[in-house]
């Protein structure tokens, strides 16, 4: 039984920590799948029309997704090196986060008025697209192996989506509650998060509410700084098209 454990367990620290295993890649790609799934489903939940004729299907999601979370943050703990660092660690934080406001609802402990708290709470599964940033890093270590542009330009749009994801979500949060708000879903405030990304900045749609503008103005902070990254990833596919390959410059 012992032995059976410890092979058990071998095989899942291989598939969750071994960043060079296959299995870590396929354990990684499912997760990834499960993260745009579950982000799907809370977006269009905030769209009455669609929430009202799917609203089965997005529960059943919910349910399925935040077991997998939470099998994966359980697998996590288990087979860390050092399962205190984990589990006060920024991954750590992040994988309890995004899943224990909706357990605390699927076992619907506590009040009312907690349990409305929590609804609301949920939005901390966005922090789940974080791991994003993650893989990122990780693609980050093969860019000259697999094409520095090609590499470069996935990490772009990896961190493109997080970023839109994420403040969108969060203005949506801040401004849909006022009175003759825009930002009546997710998909809306995405339109407003994508201009300002861009820096277009239209003016049909825009926060009202202080912590909205709060929001708005790290989204396009965050918009110089993704746009910065864009024009170097094109500049240097570029030159290389143009000149070639940069050649390394001589030891210092």
């Amino acid at each position: 039984m012992v032995a059976a454990m410890s092979a058990i367990k071998a095989w899942l620290a291989e598939a969750f920590l071994d960043e060079g295993s296959s299995r870590y890649e396929r354990v990684q790609g499912f997760v990834m799948v499960c993260i745009f799934v579950s982000v799907a489903s809370m977006v269009m939940e905030t769209v009455p029309a669609f929430a009202a004729r799917h609203q089965a299907w997005l529960d059943a999601v919910e349910v399925v997704v935040v077991t997998i979370f939470t099998l994966e943050y359980l697998v996590n703990v288990w087979v860390a090196p050092s399962k205190r660092r984990y589990i006060l660690g920024p991954w750590g934080i992040i994988d309890l986060l995004a899943v224990l406001p909706s357990l605390i609802l699927m076992l619907n402990i506590g009040s009312a008025e907690f349990l409305g708290v929590m609804r609301v709470m949920r939005v901390l599964r966005i922090l789940r697209v974080l791991k994003l940033a993650k893989v990122a890093a990780h693609k980050f270590n093969d860019r000259q192996k697999r094409g520095a542009a090609l590499m470069d330009l996935q990490i772009f749009l990896i961190a493109l989506f997080a970023a839109l994801t994420i403040w969108s979500t969060l203005a949506y949060y801040a401004e849909h509650a006022t009175e003759g708000s825009k930002f009546t879903s997710i998909p809306a405030a995405m339109w407003w998060g994508i201009s300002t990304l861009t820096g277009t900045a239209y003016g049909d749609i825009y926060p009202v509410t202080l912590w909205g503008r709060v929001v708005a103005a790290c989204t396009a902070l965050t918009g110089l700084a993704l746009f910065g990254l864009l024009m170097t990833v094109i500049g240097e596919a570029l030159h290389s098209t143009l000149f070639g390959k940069r050649s390394p410059g001589p030891p210092p």
